[in-house]
């Protein structure tokens, strides 16, 4: 994942929004930030650029919280896509 273009990890994921590690920009709570997701694994490489909303930079952990600004159909099916492929890759 990368915000304002520097790559970080994600701690978790819901369909509202993610928690993101190593981040040390200056973003501030109500900002508007594009981040760029890339889901890879051993069968398929899922990519999307998707507005969200800063909710919490954390400057001490370096953890960044941020809430989806639209959940739209094609979020969704990513999302979808996503998950589908990383559990029936975990059943095989």
């Amino acid at each position: 994942m990368k915000v304002d273009g520097v790559l970080c990890e994600t701690v978790n994921w819901s369909l509202g929004g993610l928690l993101i590690a190593g981040y040390e920009g200056g973003r501030n709570p109500e900002d508007v930030v594009e981040i760029d997701i890339k889901i890879k694994d051993g069968t398929a490489d899922f990519r999307m650029k998707i507005a969200a909303r800063i909710v919490r930079n954390d400057v001490k952990t370096k953890q960044l919280a941020i809430r989806f600004e639209e959940m739209s159909a094609p979020i969704y099916d990513f999302f979808e896509r996503c998950f589908a492929q990383r559990f029936s890759s975990r059943r095989a």
